[in-house]
């Protein structure tokens, strides 16, 4: 069974290595991902915008994975 599944990491940072484990085949089942365009928008839209997309995101995981580089 799938798990719905958040990813935490610095965007700028470490995108590359979530876009490693993205494509492992441990998350081949997980829940979808967001891409750079989507996350220029949220970050567009300041802080406040930041913190309530990532309590949304949060929403039905089962699972959080954070990435630290």
């Amino acid at each position: 069974m799938a798990r719905r599944t958040f990813f935490s990491f610095h965007f700028e940072r470490d995108n590359w290595r979530a876009g490693q484990v993205r494509n492992s085949y441990v998350t081949q089942d997980s829940a979808g991902y967001i891409d750079a365009a989507a996350w220029e928008e949220v970050k567009k839209k300041g802080k406040p915008a930041v913190e309530a997309w990532i309590d949304e995101q949060l929403k039905g995981t089962s699972v959080t994975i954070v990435l630290i580089g």
